[in-house]
Parts: C-alpha cells; sequence; structure tokens
C-alpha cells in the first residue's frame, strides 16, 4: 500500500488484518492522491491538510518527494491542528504525538514523513505488524500484480489481503494459479461523536484519534470482514 499522510481508519483496519505490511514506497506519486494530503474537520466542515514538498512531480516516486526544509509550514499545519481539536476529549494525549511526528527532523522526504507516522500511531493503538519496504526488494521491474506476486513469494505469503477498491485491480485466479489466497478488507463505518450535526466519514486518523478512546478505537479497528 502507498504511504499515506495521516491515512483514514480503513488504512490502518489493512494493517492489522495483515501480519506483514508492505509499503509501496517506490510507485509513481499521483497528483490528487493521499499522499500529501488529507482531510479532518472542524464543526461538520471539511479542511484539508498537507505536506508541503519540493516540486511534486508525476515523474518522481514517492520515495524521491523531498519535504520542504521550513519550520513554517510544519508550525502552520500544528496550529490548524491545534486550533480545530484543543477541545476535543483526546486532545491532551494524541496532540503530542501529533506533535511529535510532524516536528521529527529527521525525516527529509515525504514516504519517511508517512510511514513514521503510521508507524507511531500503529504502536499507539497497539497494531501488531511487521512493516517492509517495497525498495528493499528486488523486483521493481515488475509491475501490478506481478510485482504482488513476487512480494508474497519472497515473504512466503499464504494469504495477500489488499483494500477494498483493489478489487478491480487483482484477481483471484491469479493468485490461486500460484497457490496463494487473494482477499479484501470490507470495512463497516462506525459513527462517532464529532462534535457536529452531521458525521463526516473517512476522515484523516486523526479526528478518530481526537474524538474517541482508545479502547473504542481498537474495538472500530475489527469493525471489517475479509471478502474473497
Amino acid at each position: 500500500m502507498q504511504p499515506y499522510f495521516f491515512p483514514y481508519i480503513g488504512y490502518f483496519q489493512l494493517i492489522k488484518s495483515s501480519d506483514v505490511f508492505v509499503f509501496y514506497d517506490d510507485v509513481q506519486y499521483i497528483k490528487g492522491g493521499w499522499v500529501n494530503r488529507n482531510r479532518i474537520q472542524q464543526n461538520g466542515k471539511v479542511s484539508y491538510i498537507n505536506a508541503y514538498c519540493k516540486q511534486l512531480s508525476v515523474n518522481k516516486r514517492i520515495n524521491e518527494v523531498e519535504l520542504i526544509d521550513d519550520l513554517a509550514w510544519k508550525s502552520k499545519l500544528l496550529q490548524k491542528i491545534h486550533h480545530f481539536y484543543n477541545k476535543a476529549p483526546q486532545y491532551g494525549s494524541v496532540y503530542p504525538l501529533i506533535e511529535s511526528i510532524i516536528e521529527d527532523h529527521s525525516l527529509k522526504t515525504l514516504s519517511s514523513l508517512n510511514i513514521h507516522g503510521i508507524q507511531r500511531i500503529c504502536g499507539y493503538l497497539n497494531i501488531d505488524a511487521q512493516f517492509h519496504l517495497a525498495s528493499t526488494f528486488n523486483n521493481s521491474n515488475l509491475k501490478g500484480t506481478d510485482r504482488v506476486l513476487s512480494l508474497c513469494k519472497s515473504m512466503n505469503t499464504s494469504v495477500y489481503v489488499n483494500a477494498i477498491n483493489g478489487r478491480s485491480l487483482y484477481h483471484a485466479s491469479r493468485f490461486e494459479a500460484n497457490k496463494m489466497e487473494l482477499r479484501f478488507v470490507h470495512s463497516y463505518q462506525v459513527p462517532y461523536n464529532q462534535n457536529a450535526r452531521e458525521f463526516l466519514s473517512s476522515l484523516s486518523i486523526i479526528d478518530v484519534l481526537m474524538w474517541n478512546d482508545k479502547r473504542v478505537i481498537i474495538d472500530m479497528l475489527c469493525k471489517f470482514d475479509l471478502i474473497k
């Protein structure tokens, strides 16, 4: 899976469903996706947050995209999160976590920021998985299902799990021919109190963390089925 910027809860359900999780850090950067932006909310209104990067281009791989080396955008981002969520019930424990991720000066690339953030949040939510980078495997010449199968074989995987949107990309017959099973995570929407009139779904995990006790989120992470 591509390393997204503070992704929605379904991303973490995908990690929870897996023993081993591979970050596709060396695939093409796509404009308009969720690699360098996401959505949060204040009083029922959607607002976007962004990681500021140097020379974004579809000609670059995600792990080649560098962050702008300027504290101003990080400070502005943290001020926005503080302003939107300082009255949220879990602000006191969650904001320091988000702040420590964003302010980590050792993270120079977009992929390193995203991956570090996802791993830190997994630790907070007691999600136990082995993480690997696709760029460390010698199969970047392969594409699509061929690369997935190669990665699975490298790790002796018997079941490959993907997000539900992957049903249009992957077909069970290819995996069965290689003695593997193909499954997809079908998530169930679990509305929670956002202090707003209407619930906004699929926001950044930041929103989920701010409004819900950790034990509640851990239960929410189990609200999915693995389907064919």
